[in-house]
């Protein structure tokens, strides 16, 4: 009863703040002689708008790529930097703004590794595949690694950029684990069938692993490929131009697949059944 308390409003010093909240780049791949596109998000947390707020790359001690954006108050905006690749090796730098009096979060590390080419595993059947192999074996860029399945060491798995299972009969329960650890660590992994009589259970057992959609019954009526997904960025960088008379595939047989999946799944391909010729699933990294 003898302290008399007062009690003073403080109104808080007001302070207007830019940081680099977040980037990510469009490619998952990176390769010399390549243009690169880095997103970029600047985020406005205060009450005033910002105006030509400089922005640069700065990789390797070197200053790759500048821009400048104007950002309302309290908004975002997304901005891309595009740069060219010219030596392989690991690149280490940051992005930075220049923003006072707030500067702890104007500045994000970034590093990224830049292979001389990219590593491919074919994983094959009975028989090599020989359009496969005539894909990739003029590709300077890529390092090709045909291996029968009797042969395989598990181990080798991930020290590719892509795997393709051309025409297993089956896959065991220990390739498949190896496979989902490929993929979870960010492996890409293309699954071509076998057509005559393959363990689909075994098939069907590592797309459930991986959340995708497994293979239905063998449908033989012969049907043409009618719908290409052209705008997804799996196909950037793929064509120059799409005519309106494309010749997509003619489909003698093939698996039918569920579509009960429908989350992180694409479709790339499909037929005037509404059928699916090709899709993909993302998953893990």
């Amino acid at each position: 009863s003898n302290i008399q308390i007062y009690l003073l409003p403080i109104k808080p010093v007001k302070v207007d703040n830019l940081s680099v909240d977040s980037c990510w780049f469009s490619a998952p791949v990176f390769l010399t002689g390549q243009q690169l596109k880095l997103n970029v998000r600047l985020k406005n947390s205060g009450n005033s708008s910002f105006e030509k707020v400089p922005l640069s790359l700065i990789l390797n001690g070197r200053q790759r790529a500048i821009s400048s954006a104007s950002i309302p108050a309290n908004q975002s905006k997304l901005i891309d930097l595009s740069f060219n690749l010219d030596e392989a090796g690991l690149k280490q730098g940051y992005l930075e703004i220049s923003d006072y009096p707030v500067t702890f979060d104007d500045k994000m590390f970034i590093s990224f590794k830049v292979k001389p080419e990219i590593p491919v595993m074919i994983i094959n059947g009975h028989s090599s595949n020989p359009y496969l192999q005539a894909l990739f074996e003029g590709d300077s860029a890529v390092r090709l690694n045909s291996v029968r399945l009797e042969q395989l060491d598990y181990s080798t798995i991930n020290a590719s950029s892509l795997v393709i299972l051309n025409h297993l009969e089956s896959i065991s329960s220990g390739l498949a684990d190896a496979l989902k650890r490929f993929v979870e660590s960010g492996g890409s992994l293309l699954l071509v069938p076998e057509m005559d009589a393959p363990d689909l259970n075994s098939y069907n057992t590592l797309l459930r692993m991986l959340g995708a959609n497994t293979f239905d019954k063998l449908d033989t009526m012969a049907s043409r490929v009618d719908y290409i997904n052209a705008d997804h960025p799996f196909f950037e960088d793929v064509f120059e131009e799409i005519p309106d008379n494309i010749d997509l595939p003619f489909v003698n047989k093939h698996y039918r697949i569920d579509q009960r999946v429908t989350a992180n799944r694409d479709i790339l391909f499909s037929m005037p059944n509404g059928g699916v010729f090709l899709s993909v699933t993302r998953y893990g990294k």
